[in-house]
């Protein structure tokens, strides 16, 4: 027999706000090439040509990409936040309304899906690593094709033209968190196995 027990997260210290609308799209991750940076601006491009008072807000360490080699490929209203300690992490998703993780492959855990569930916000994922175990399809998350802008765009207009989803789609991830992604369930999974 085999089982599965995912990386824990303490959702308690996090502010659990569900979204009204979408305003502030955020990315939380490395600046490194495998996050899907060339997924992501596209899609964002596209974005702004429709709703050009949409921003994004980025987060994450410079690894492969430094920020000013590719803040003018973004062609809209874009913040780098730089690399954030795990308190700023937590103020950082309180402000915003949507999470974005077009990686393109590896995942094979995700800090940033339960840092963005905790907080009982909706997230898209690429189809790679664990997002396809935990994420169920317009349910807990949005599922998108690796490599795919033109999926990750209309990703980002389903929620903006339907906004019940972003507070459904948050609560869900927050319920998944709390029921199978605590520190109690991993102590507890640990102990059985051990």
């Amino acid at each position: 027999k085999t089982a599965v027990i995912y990386s824990p997260v303490d959702y308690e210290l996090y502010h659990q706000l569900s979204p009204e609308r979408v305003k502030k799209i955020g990315f939380l991750g490395r600046l490194d090439y495998i996050k899907g940076f060339d997924i992501l601006i596209p899609a964002m491009n596209h974005i702004w040509e429709r709703y050009p008072d949409i921003t994004l807000h980025i987060a994450g360490r410079e690894v492969n990409y430094k920020w000013p080699e590719i803040r003018d490929r973004f062609h809209g209203p874009v913040y780098y936040h730089g690399y954030l300690n795990h308190d700023q992490v937590i103020d950082f998703l309180k402000d915003m309304d949507l999470g974005v993780l077009p990686s393109k492959g590896s995942e094979m855990t995700s800090r940033a899906l339960l840092e963005w569930w905790s907080s009982a916000k909706p997230v898209i994922a690429s189809r790679v690593g664990i997002f396809p175990e935990l994420i169920e399809h317009k349910k807990n998350g949005y599922l998108i094709s690796p490599e795919n802008s033109d999926e990750l765009t209309e990703a980002i207009i389903f929620f903006i033209k339907n906004p019940e989803f972003l507070k459904t789609t948050g609560m869900w991830g927050l319920n998944k968190v709390k029921i199978e992604l605590s520190f109690k369930v991993f102590s507890d999974n640990l102990k059985k196995i051990l």
